[in-house]
């Protein structure tokens, strides 16, 4: 079971991003939503095959773990590799990706 969970600079880059989104309409919605994408995000650590193959990309291990917040929710990809997590990359499912 892997035990490690790293950020890509990428997965960084977008939680600080829909971070500040966020706290520009509303400041304790976006204290919320970092609790609560924190939280998600170590889900995986303890159950690794919780979030949902990637189809549209033929690697096992890719996996995509959605995080209900308010009215829509979040999209984080991860990638299951020896003993550590890696997140990929964190979207609103309302995106145009």
């Amino acid at each position: 079971m892997p035990k490690r969970l790293v950020l890509t600079e990428e997965a960084r880059e977008d939680f600080i991003r829909l971070h500040n989104f966020i706290c520009e309409h509303n400041y304790h919605a976006a204290n919320r939503f970092a609790k609560v994408l924190k939280k998600g995000l170590k889900q995986p650590i303890i159950h690794p095959l919780l979030g949902k193959q990637v189809i549209d990309i033929n690697i096992l291990e890719l996996r995509d773990r959605y995080i209900p917040f308010g009215q829509t929710g979040y999209v984080v990809r991860y990638l299951i590799k020896n003993d550590e997590i890696q997140i990929i990359k964190i979207w609103n499912e309302r995106e145009n990706r």
